[in-house]
């Protein structure tokens, strides 16, 4: 199942659709594990700190597929990591333009 799959390792999705390869662009990769673990550790204190609950918790009748965690549901972990993974390859494209003319 894709969103189980997602959970486990969002970066494999967010490498196919740059085109990242592990043989071509292995420090790029390694860079964007690091930050997402980082931007992680982050994200959870601040799902912990806000406590935000999840829409099965306000309502029975809201069934969710998959079972949920037990953190809060703000801020929202795939969304933060692709923005952030977006503003690091961001920086990455911009400065190898610069170096490149």
């Amino acid at each position: 199942m894709e969103v189980d799959a997602q959970s486990r390792n969002i970066l494999g999705f967010i490498g196919a659709v740059c085109a990242l390869r592990s043989n071509r662009h292995k420090k790029t990769l390694e860079l964007l594990q690091i930050v997402i673990n980082v931007t992680t550790l982050v994200e959870l204190r601040l799902k912990h700190d806000l406590a935000c609950r999840r829409p099965d918790e306000y309502s029975p009748q809201v069934q969710p597929m998959l079972q949920t965690p037990g953190h809060g549901a703000f801020p929202s972990g795939h969304s933060t990591e692709s923005f952030v993974t977006v503003l690091v390859m961001d920086e990455i494209l911009r400065q190898a333009k610069a170096a490149n003319g």
